[in-house]
């Protein structure tokens, strides 16, 4: 996808080729991303120019990055050790189920609907 940046003559050249090169490091990452997840869990991710550094602070990625290219602003992410919990609607009802039937022996409407409604 090739991207087009328009501006007015206000905005400086020095902010679209920051931004440019920003968008540039998240694509780099993004096609790397599997390989270097399983590596460094647990680290902050610097991209600069189609190459990363790992490190165990946000900092310490930062002065590597720089320290490679101090006219370059690196992007930063942060590699979980876990991957997030995604819940599914069938792993959540099977937790509210017992709930339900309590509720509906309550009568209170609000409460059955929160936990019975599919969404």
């Amino acid at each position: 996808m090739t991207l087009q940046f328009l501006y007015d003559e206000k905005v400086q050249a020095d902010t679209t080729t920051c931004v440019r090169e920003r968008l540039q490091n998240m694509d780099w990452f993004n096609d790397h991303a599997t390989e270097i997840t399983m590596q460094y869990k647990g680290k902050y991710i610097a991209v600069v120019d189609g190459r990363f550094f790992a490190a165990d602070s946000r900092k310490g990625a930062y002065d590597v990055a720089r320290a490679h290219d101090p006219t370059k602003q690196p992007f930063i992410v942060y590699i979980p050790q876990k991957p997030p919990i995604l819940l599914s609607w069938g792993a959540i009802s099977s937790i509210t189920s017992p709930l339900s039937s309590t509720v509906r022996e309550t009568g209170s409407c609000l409460l059955q609907s929160l936990t019975t409604t599919r969404y």
